[in-house]
């Protein structure tokens, strides 16, 4: 992740950003998260097996007005913010929330599955500001279809890469690759599509959501006791050799350990700092520090975010996390690149060095 902070034009706003932080939260203030994740919406067009999110039997949209309200809430102080899922561009109006947010934030990022993708909604998401977009692509054809529960969506997402080259040159193109213990040539696969394609792509090892109350179904149950050991091993070495993958190397290092069930995460200790420089909303509305840490209903909203008694009870709910380690259960992208390269110390310790 290191190689996207580095490689951005904003480097020097976002320098500016991070500086401001480190004055304020070392001098004991509290300083505005450096990065925010909105999942805009439980709705989705595909049923992928691991994910809970399209499973809320609510299915939420955001408004614009509640996405400008957050992006207030947030800024001065936010560099990166990133719009997602369920899948955002099934709501009608994330171009204007796009906006809303890069007229205010250097950074803002959207995670699609490319169904919708378009050559007008290319230069419209161009024009309204995105600087980058995540794509899902998990392997081959066969596999990727069969996990995100759909046919066709493999070749939507090969279109959805050409369509930005084409219509959008300015937005920064990623792949999302998901490895699976017992399926590490498909992962594989992904990476070398990824080469081909001349695009970056990210690795991020199976994790199970959590469940909502009253979901028809859960995701499905990880199988650690299907792992193919030395197949993720060598795969490791070859994404750590790998220009185009774009993980820290420290959090390659640690999937192994992850699937046998033996994994530590050292930035959080003795106290997480992630809760002080982070913030997630999502469809319902509700905010959080980190939501694997309060759930999806943390009890905070948007709106608390705007109240003096709200933003008190944020803040003790920040103090309340620092001792939390559920992240040693879990390796969502997410959570762990945030903490390995941030605050400088982490940068150093894990990022550089790490």
């Amino acid at each position: 992740m290191r190689k996207l902070v580095l490689s951005s034009r904003r480097l020097l706003t976002i320098g500016r950003h991070a500086l401001n932080w480190h004055l304020r939260y070392y001098l004991g203030g509290r300083p505005p998260p450096m990065a925010v994740g909105l999942f805009t919406t439980s709705a989705c067009n595909l049923n992928c097996r691991m994910c809970a999110i399209w499973r809320d039997p609510e299915r939420r949209t955001l408004t614009y007005e509640q996405a400008a309200k957050l992006i207030d809430a947030v800024t001065p102080g936010c560099c990166y913010f990133s719009f997602s899922g369920g899948e955002p561009l099934l709501v009608k109006e994330i171009e204007r929330m796009v906006a809303y947010a890069s007229a205010r934030i250097p950074y803002v990022h959207m995670v699609s599955n490319g169904l919708l993708v378009t050559p007008e909604l290319c230069r419209r998401l161009a024009a309204a500001g995105l600087h980058e977009m995540s794509l899902s692509l998990d392997g081959e054809e066969s596999w990727h279809d069969l996990v995100r529960g759909r046919p066709g969506c493999h070749a939507a997402v090969l279109a959805a890469v050409d369509c930005l080259r084409q219509n959008a040159p300015g937005i920064k193109i990623v792949l999302n690759a998901v490895l699976f213990p017992d399926a590490v040539a498909q992962a594989r696969a992904a990476i070398e599509i990824a080469r081909a394609r001349g695009v970056l792509i990210k690795i991020q090892p199976v994790n199970r959501h959590f469940d909502f109350p009253g979901a028809a179904s859960a995701p499905e149950e990880i199988d650690f006791n299907r792992v193919d050991e030395k197949g993720v091993k060598d795969f490791i070495e070859e994404c750590l050799r790998a220009r185009h993958v774009v993980n820290s190397p420290y959090y390659l290092r640690r999937i192994p350990d992850y699937f046998r069930g033996r994994l530590s995460c050292p930035p959080i200790h003795p106290r997480c700092r992630l809760p002080f420089f982070f913030l997630e909303g999502n469809a319902h509305g509700f905010v959080s520090p980190c939501m694997i840490a309060t759930g999806w209903d943390s009890a905070l909203t948007i709106e608390d975010l705007g109240r003096p008694e709200g933003r008190r009870r944020y803040h003790r709910l920040q103090d309340n996390l620092t001792a939390c380690r559920r992240c040693e259960k879990t390796m969502f992208i997410c959570y762990w690149e945030p903490m390995i390269h941030f605050p400088l110390s982490h940068f150093l310790t894990y990022g550089v060095f790490g």
